[in-house]
Formats: C-alpha cells, structure tokens, sequence
C-alpha cells in the first residue's frame, strides 16, 4: 500500500488516452530500470567480495565479456493491457473490459507490435546505467513459476485480468487468449527481437494427444 514509484495525477474517469497511458508507462519503466541495475550491480559486487565464484572464475581468461542478466514478466499482461486501452470501443470500468481489443498470440500486428516496444523499450532504459565492472546488459522473457507468485501480487489490469490471477509465463500468450491456432500463437513470440532479449525468450507449449489424431495410426 505504499507509493514508492514516481508519483502522478491519477487517470481522470472514463475511457483511457493510450497516448497518456503510454507516456505513463514509460516513466515507470524509466525509473525501475535505473533502480533495477542499481540493485543488480549491489549483488554482483557481493558474489565478488565474498569470493562466490572464485574457484570457477580460475578456468576462465583475464579479459571476460562479462553479461548481466535482467527479466520481465507479465509481457503478455502488459501489451494486452495497452492493446485494450488503444483499440477497445468501450470503457474500461475498473479496468473491466467492455467490448474487445486485439490480443498478443494471435499473429495480429497491432498488438505485436507493442509487444516488440515494450521489449525494446525495457533494454533501451536498462542500456542507459553503468554496470558493475561493464557487464553487457541483456534481457530474458522467461519466467516460468515466478509469473504465478507475481500475479497473485498484482491487481486487475486493463486487459481484464482480475486480482490475484497468474500471469502467462515466459513471451506466452495470456490463458485462452490465443484463438487463431498454434502457427499464430508461435508467429507472434517469433516478433520479439533477439537483439533485444539476448539473454532467451521462453514459450511454453503443450498439444493433447488428440490433436494430431483421434487414435495412434492418425497420429
């Protein structure tokens, strides 16, 4: 219940500027990435000051390319959130959808394409603060447990997702949001850059035996 993170005007009543909301968001994401690599650096100074990888750094050579890895989760909350807030006709009534918007899994280009620029955004801002001993910044989409934990931490979000509710792991599409199939779901992942998320980009996919047939020999 505290405010920590930069303060603002609350959003007035009625539907949401995506331009307002955009600009918002990327003030957040500006100062959690700077305090994000503050507190990475704290933690890679103290593996070295207590020697933790000693004994292994002894195998490798003088002059190492060393990286520093950074995650995000909730990716596909977060472009379906600003998806709903860009495309949807209704108003979102605390942050209850009224009507429909495009979703992330689906192979359509404008939800995608946020989806890209909250990946680019995020390395952009982190790329900006120093890192201990010039470690290269890179970024993972990749939680694959932790997405539970955090959505039981995070309120309703304007996608319509409520209170409490996991987030869809790795760069997955949010539960039973993708419903132009398999090729779609996996076009859509495909977008995220690697240049951008150079430390891995997971999606998690499973088919029941009945879809590829309805008895072995179909199968």
């Amino acid at each position: 219940g505290e405010h920590v993170g930069p303060q603002m005007e609350p959003v007035g009543d009625g539907p949401i500027d995506f331009e307002d909301a955009w600009k918002r968001f990327n003030i957040y994401l500006a100062w959690l990435c700077e305090l994000y690599v503050n507190i990475m650096n704290i933690i890679h100074f103290m593996h070295d000051r207590y020697d933790y990888e000693s004994a292994q750094m002894a195998f490798l050579n003088s002059e190492l390319k060393r990286l520093m890895a950074f995650g995000v989760a909730g990716f596909s909350v977060a472009a379906d959130s600003l998806s709903a807030i860009k495309y949807e006709n209704g108003v979102i009534v605390d942050y209850r959808t009224e009507g429909d918007f495009p979703k992330y899994g689906n192979d359509d280009d404008r939800v995608d394409d946020i989806a890209v620029k909250i990946s680019e955004r995020t390395i952009e801002e982190l790329r900006k603060h120093p890192t201990y001993r010039n470690a290269v910044h890179t970024l993972s989409v990749l939680t694959i447990t932790s997405n539970v934990m955090y959505g039981k931490k995070t309120g309703n979000t304007p996608d319509g997702r409520r209170a409490g509710t996991p987030f869809a792991p790795g760069a997955n599409p949010m539960h039973q949001r993708d419903n132009h199939g398999a090729i779609a779901s996996l076009n859509s992942v495909s977008k995220i850059d690697w240049d951008t998320c150079q430390d891995g980009v997971s999606n998690t996919f499973s088919i029941t035996p009945e879809t590829l047939g309805k008895n072995p020999d179909e199968r």
